[in-house]
């Protein structure tokens, strides 16, 4: 049977399947596409209940994808017709192939509205939005909304604080975008976001012990392991020399220990602090020979230096410095730009002081 005589039962399970809905995990190489050919060509070929082509329904996620499916079910046909040069329904099946189903998700569907287009009240002559434009419309809406936020004081004094950048808002931006594709992954977008909202505004606990808290808390936490894993390391490579011993070792040690009890207060949520992240390093010794482990042991510690630098950056609260006129103020449809809000926000804010 088939294009693969060593099948597992599994496999032949999915290939042979009838009379109900199939669900099929596997992971990447496991053979999906080969077992999706073969239960394919086993229903062109069924004996007592064959199916033709053209009522085949096969959707992939992408066109290459969709090619390879069609292209891979032609060269099975072709090859039993090889084996069964009499067999006239195998003729048939590869005249009617050209004409089944087989394409992306999107096709699919974009196949379905446009022919129930008077059902659904739209023109018959849509077309697809390309990548582009909808990036170009996404933008043009979000620069609406939110100059039109920029009005409300919460918002410039909390949200925008917070995820925007010194000298515009284009961090700010990204994440809105970033967050609404986020939720269109979801069957019910506006239901989940309510519930997300619902859970991270309970204001009758603490922010540690929020969801978003424990997951902030628990990534400080790997932050911390990972920096005392290194440190260790370094530590046990500086100590194989007593030169470097000597330069390294204390400072190295203080390290370990300092990094230790942040992890070690970080563990209880019901103590730990996201606002005390503060660490301050010794200063290594000072090391006059050569030695290939000494740019090693450097290289190791400022990887952790710079690991904790992001991490205390991350909760640090920035001020926000005033946007000068060489920025553009305005986009190419009159609206105040990104930097332009920006401008709006500081003047309102030093009107009220």
């Amino acid at each position: 049977m088939g294009e693969n005589a060593d099948w597992t039962d599994a496999q032949l399970d999915a290939i042979k399947a009838r009379r109900g809905t199939v669900l099929v995990s596997a992971a990447a190489g496991s053979g999906k596409t080969a077992v999706l050919v073969e239960r394919v060509i086993e229903r062109l070929t069924d004996p007592e209940h064959p199916t033709d082509a053209d009522r085949l329904l096969v959707v992939t996620f992408t066109k290459a994808a969709a090619a390879e499916m069609r292209d891979r079910i032609e060269k099975r046909l072709l090859a039993l017709m090889k084996e069964q040069p009499e067999n006239t329904r195998l003729r048939r099946q590869q005249l009617l192939l050209q004409q089944a189903h087989i394409c992306t998700v999107d096709s699919f569907c974009s196949d379905i509205v446009r022919e129930f287009f008077y059902l659904l009240g739209i023109s018959p002559d849509f077309s697809i939005i390309t990548d582009k434009q909808q990036e170009e419309l996404m933008t043009e809406s979000l620069d609406e909304v939110l100059t039109e936020w920029y009005k409300d004081e919460n918002f410039r004094t909390d949200l925008a604080d917070v995820l925007g950048g010194d000298k515009n808002d284009a961090r700010l931006s990204a994440a809105i975008l970033k967050m609404y594709e986020y939720t269109r992954s979801h069957p019910f977008p506006d239901k989940w976001m309510r519930d997300i909202q619902k859970a991270m505004t309970d204001v009758t606990q603490s922010p540690v012990k929020t969801p978003w808290g424990e997951v902030v808390r628990q990534h400080i936490m790997e932050v911390y392991d990972f920096a005392i894993k290194l440190s260790h390391s370094a530590y046990r490579l500086a100590a194989e020399d007593p030169d470097l011993e000597k330069a390294y070792c204390t400072a190295l040690g203080a390290d370990i220990d300092k990094l230790s009890a942040k992890l070690q207060a970080m563990e209880d949520p019901e103590t730990c602090r996201f606002s005390d992240l503060t660490i301050t390093f010794d200063k290594l010794g000072s090391f006059r020979g050569e030695d290939p482990r000494d740019d090693r042991i450097k290289a190791m510690r400022d990887m952790v230096k710079k690991e904790i630098g992001k991490l205390q950056k991350a909760f640090r609260r920035r001020g926000r410095p005033e946007i000068h006129g060489r920025n553009r103020r305005h986009d190419r449809h009159g609206r105040l730009s990104v930097s332009g809000r920006a401008v709006v926000r500081e003047n309102i804010q030093r009107e009220k002081a």
